[in-house]
């Protein structure tokens, strides 16, 4: 089984017309927070295929164990006190830098980013290493006379005579 990665951060295409940006951070625990006043805050500073940038997540309680109560379809957060994820979801933007913050509950989020570009869902940057075919360019083969090319139903497109 494959293993889920800690950062994902790309362009998701939900249908023609829409598509959205989605941030993910997995394998976190609550010994990751640090205590402040009146909350606690994690932030971390990453990069992802060539995009950098940086999350801060402040949950504004006293208990901890209030952040698993937001679970909206833009910010869900699924897990126990020692594995979780998090999840962020915002409207479309092409072109970076890409600069978002917002709040839902008790708990605050920004993310700033930085790079050349997003990539869509699969798609990844191609690996220097690894050669790639060109599959357009084909040769003809010709068939030897001995091959007979006749059908033995009209049908199919071959010559049919009766006997």
């Amino acid at each position: 089984m494959q293993e889920m990665p800690d950062i994902v951060l790309k362009r998701k295409r939900l249908s023609k017309t829409k598509t959205v940006v989605i941030f993910r951070r997995n394998n976190l625990s609550f010994t990751d927070f640090s205590e402040i006043t009146g909350g606690y805050v994690y932030e971390e500073i990453f990069k992802h295929h060539g995009v950098s940038g940086r999350i801060k997540i402040v949950v504004d309680s006293e208990n901890l164990y209030d952040i698993f109560n937001v679970n909206t379809k833009s910010v869900k957060i699924k897990g126990g006190k020692d594995h979780f994820g998090i999840f962020l979801r915002f409207g479309d933007q092409k072109k970076l830098p890409l600069n978002k913050a917002g709040s839902i509950g008790c708990v605050r989020f920004e993310l700033d980013c930085e790079g050349k570009e997003l990539f869509y869902d699969g798609k990844k940057k191609s690996d220097p290493g690894v050669e790639i075919h060109d599959t357009s360019k084909h040769r003809s083969i010709s068939a030897p006379a001995s091959l007979s090319w006749a059908a033995s139903h009209p049908f199919q497109g071959g010559g049919f005579s009766p006997r």
